[in-house]
């Protein structure tokens, strides 16, 4: 391992970093065949799940944050354990992998929205866009989010939605994000 140079984090799932970080981490990567993803890497190298948590925990390219959604997803490792991960991120897409894992895993809607908010990198706008629609985060929250990101382009029909698909009565729900 000591000899090895640590692979560079990808932005999505790639059997070749795949290969390179079991290999780094110290594993046989003649293991993993054309079919694998996190799930089924998780379960053929135990040994090496906490090794490859340390490694996205303190990657700074890629998206690791990506890598802990899956694997939350899949029931590989806590929910909490990745919303570590995803809070950490300083490359990717953090922002959609906290939506995800409201979406997904259940995380808490007002953790995504401070995840979201904090993102310095990826597309934030999105995200905040579809909490704001799905999971009922407040409407000003993410038109500030969008207009920080995307300026003057208008916030896309989210207040509409909200109105008729959550209250049907006119008005903006009040229901408080989980």
């Amino acid at each position: 391992m000591k000899n090895l140079k640590r692979p560079k984090c990808p932005t999505e799932f790639r059997l070749g970093f795949a290969r390179e970080l079991v290999r780094y981490l110290g594993g046989d990567p003649s293991l993993i065949d054309d079919y694998d993803c996190w799930w089924s890497l998780a379960h053929k190298y135990p040994k090496l799940i906490k090794p490859a948590l340390r490694y996205f925990e303190t990657v700074t390219e890629g998206d690791p944050s990506e890598a802990a959604y899956s694997l939350a997803f899949y029931g590989v490792i806590s929910v909490q354990r990745a919303m570590r991960i995803i809070e950490r991120a300083k490359t990717g897409y953090p922002a959609e992998a906290a939506f995800y894992m409201v979406q997904g895993c259940g995380a808490p809607v007002k953790w995504a929205m401070g995840v979201i908010e904090l993102a310095k990198t990826g597309d934030p706008a999105w995200p905040a866009r579809e909490l704001c629609w799905v999971y009922g985060a407040p409407y000003k929250w993410a038109k500030k989010v969008w207009a920080r990101w995307r300026g003057d382009e208008p916030l896309p029909q989210v207040r509409i939605y909200r109105i008729i698909w959550l209250d049907g009565e006119g008005k903006e729900s009040k229901n408080e994000p989980r």
